[in-house]
């Protein structure tokens, strides 16, 4: 079983959107309705919503596995985006951290929402 899509709240589906694509280095599906598609990889969309964005949403937190090129590759394009990274979502110190034998560190958008970026998968049970 594959997770298919995840819808996220955001005040600005185009700006979350392309933030995402230019940071992660994800492909731009387009706008439909209220939502920006953004492909992830071949199995997973996320949809960045604006419908009724109140600012009362709650803040989420998505982690990807990802390999330790595209680990470096992503923290030069959030450098690029003059957005800041860290060890912690409450730490954003330009650095990151090890756990599980690989690399992490986490970003913040700008809709409050938080991304961990990791070289090594959570153990089995702890994800």
């Amino acid at each position: 079983m594959d997770l298919d899509h995840s819808v996220i709240p955001v005040d600005d589906k185009e700006a979350a959107s392309q933030l995402m694509v230019r940071v992660m280095g994800w492909k731009f599906l387009g706008i439909r309705g209220s939502q920006g598609h953004v492909r992830v990889n071949d199995t997973l969309v996320l949809r960045f919503d604006d419908k009724g964005a109140d600012g009362e949403r709650k803040p989420l937190h998505f982690a990807f596995h990802v390999g330790e090129e595209e680990f470096d590759a992503i923290r030069e394009r959030l450098a690029a985006e003059d957005l800041k990274y860290g060890t912690s979502t409450r730490d954003m110190n330009m650095e990151w951290n090890e756990l599980n034998g690989g690399r992490r560190f986490f970003f913040g958008d700008h809709n409050g929402h938080s991304y961990e970026v990791m070289t090594a998968a959570s153990p089995p049970g702890l994800g």
